[in-house]
């Protein structure tokens, strides 16, 4: 073949490849986190040999969730407000019904204690399908049931997925004095091991943080092979953004970020560089598919998870909204789109959250979507 029509062949390709790229699979950040924490509780009390009563009641104190239940400040504070896109299955229902109702307490009540979301929490998994089975992800150890005896404290699962994610874990610290919820870095340290990085949280200005940051992601990527999911807590949230945002070089070994009450669009009352404003500001500016691009093509996973005190006048806890813990989805800048922001819902901020099956559901759940992400 004549070079030049060979090169041209070639370019012609790889072109086609970045346009047409296989878009993966649909999947519902929420949904799945939700029924891997559930299914860790089956372990749990399968193990302690007790009834299907005790792991309902462990999935409805720990694991609020409803089908429809998208954005469940806007529901719960206004109900009659029409939904972002088409409507989800049940949720013109849902949101007609929470209408009707002029407490708070008993909206947030309908909202997750109803029988639609008891009934999708405890769903046996394989009726998800095999979109949502962690095996069909490249790993025969990945089952539901080898899931479920990890939380038992059988390591099976976690070590097969570990080992399949091939990251660093870094695992970034907040102001102590203001989670919005219990920590799980502890408990998520003890389940990596020696594939956890911790950066603590130390008193200084924005740009010594980010500073931090990036020295901790220099010492993880040493080669082109290496990979990183980011873990924060906070304003460590706040820190990982600014620094990914000044540093390309960190995003393409970059396999997920997720962040856990963390200060994405600010606290409420707050000053400076993670007040509201500030924050929300940057993140308008900055998050967005060319503001975080990355040259590999692929998606890179933004998660986020949200605690919920259901006596806050503005659904969040400790001053932190809902919304502010949330990753938005990112501004259309007519740009190749490499990154996704994954909604995985609230928790309850209760300090008898149990930290310890928390974190392996955020392990699992940020595992597996960065590996149907490759």
């Amino acid at each position: 073949m004549n070079t030049g029509v060979a090169i041209f062949a070639t370019a012609l390709a790889i072109t086609a490849g970045v346009i047409y790229w296989p878009r993966p699979p649909s999947l519902d950040g929420e949904r799945w986190f939700k029924v891997i924490l559930a299914t860790l509780f089956r372990g749990q009390v399968e193990a302690e040999e007790g009834d299907v009563d005790a792991w309902e009641g462990l999935v409805r104190s720990f694991v609020p969730y409803h089908p429809a239940g998208r954005l469940p400040e806007r529901k719960v504070l206004n109900p009659k407000a029409t939904a972002p896109g088409a409507w989800l299955p049940g949720e013109l229902l849902l949101t007609q019904n929470l209408a009707a109702i002029d407490d708070i307490a008993k909206r947030w009540a309908l909202l997750y204690e109803s029988e639609a979301g008891i009934e999708a929490r405890l769903i046996d998994p394989f009726e998800l399908g095999a979109t949502y089975n962690p095996k069909s992800l490249g790993d025969p150890a990945c089952t539901w049931d080898a899931l479920a005896l990890w939380g038992a404290g059988d390591v099976t699962f976690r070590d097969a997925l570990l080992k399949r994610v091939g990251a660093k874990w870094l695992l970034i610290e907040g102001r102590p004095d203001r989670l919005a919820g219990p920590s799980v870095l502890d408990a998520m340290a003890a389940e990596l091991g020696d594939r956890a990085v911790r950066v603590p949280w130390v008193e200084a200005p924005l740009v010594d943080g980010v500073q931090a940051v990036g020295t901790a992601l220099e010492q993880v990527i040493q080669t082109w092979r290496d990979r990183v999911i980011v873990v924060s807590e906070e304003a460590g949230t706040t820190l990982v953004l600014r620094t990914l945002a000044a540093n390309g070089n960190f995003r393409d070994p970059l396999l997920a970020v997720l962040s856990v009450g963390g200060v994405v669009g600010g606290r409420e009352g707050e000053e400076g560089p993670f007040g509201e404003k500030v924050c929300d500001d940057w993140v308008k500016a900055w998050f967005t598919y060319e503001g975080l691009d990355s040259e590999s093509v692929r998606l890179t996973p933004y998660l986020s998870v949200q605690f919920l005190d259901r006596s806050q006048a503005t659904p969040g806890s400790a001053h932190l909204p809902i919304a502010a813990q949330r990753f938005p989805e990112p501004r259309d800048d007519h740009t190749l789109q490499t990154l996704e922001s994954v909604d995985l819902g609230v928790l309850p901020s209760d300090s008898g959250l149990p930290v310890d099956q928390i974190a392996r559901g955020l392990i699992a759940v940020t595992g597996c979507w960065a590996l149907s992400r490759r």
